[in-house]
């Protein structure tokens, strides 16, 4: 094929049983050059389709190619193997976090500039909401995609507290589409309640973003904390 024209002698092999996804667009975003400009990391933003609960989407994906100069040409090579993939979101570590190679908190590691720029394309209006522990009260925390392919929307729902209750508007966000997160509560009695984060996935991104609900005790209760406390 043209394309293992281009690729290192030590390393057909390795690009002979890699996988191939087919890219729809390609852009050069950053070049890294190394060993006297005979080496480079080659960062390049693609697009290709994604499979997302069982449907195909397109989906904007760092990748990280390396290359070296070889009789004076320039070729692809396989780099030793680091355990490392790259994801719509970045580069990864393979087995770690909740089983999707994401970390602990829902954030890729080895995350670079375009995976950063790439999960910042969903995001929230706010990420603190004060509610009421003696009264029925409500707010909304607005979700938006500015991806150009479609996003699926999971929030906690077993908090613990009673009379809380927060319901997604939509689960799925197609390109450019926004939704809001209904947060209400409608307590059993006046007692102080406290402090929660709602966690809201945003797949396939494993983008975890918390919303941190607090809520207000009477006021006649408040005037007796000590001031400064």
């Amino acid at each position: 094929s043209v394309a293992n024209q281009v690729v290192a002698e030590d390393s057909k092999d390795a690009f002979l049983g890699a996988d191939k996804d087919r890219l729809l667009k390609y852009e050069i975003i950053k070049a890294r050059y190394s060993d006297n400009f005979t080496k480079a990391e080659v960062v390049v933003l693609t697009r290709r389709n994604w499979l997302m609960q069982g449907r195909r989407v397109v989906v904007p994906m760092p990748v990280t190619t390396f290359w070296k100069v070889v009789g004076g040409e320039w070729y692809w090579y396989a780099p030793p193997a680091t355990g490392t993939k790259n994801s719509p979101f970045g580069t990864m570590k393979a087995g770690e976090g909740d089983g999707n190679s994401g970390g602990a908190s829902g954030v890729p590691v080895d995350m670079n500039a375009a995976g950063m720029a790439i999960l910042d394309q969903v995001k929230v209006d706010k990420t603190a909401v004060e509610l009421s522990s003696y009264q029925a009260a409500s707010a909304t925390v607005t979700i938006s995609n500015a991806m150009q392919g479609k996003v699926a929307l999971r929030a906690d729902t077993d908090i613990g507290i009673p009379g809380f209750i927060l319901k997604l508007e939509k689960t799925e966000l197609s390109a450019g589409e926004s939704c809001k997160l209904l947060l209400s509560m409608d307590p059993e009695n006046q007692t102080a309640k406290p402090a929660v984060t709602v966690r809201l996935w945003v797949q396939p991104l494993n983008k975890m973003i918390p919303i941190r609900v607090t809520f207000a005790i009477p006021p006649e209760i408040e005037r007796q904390i000590p001031k400064g406390r």
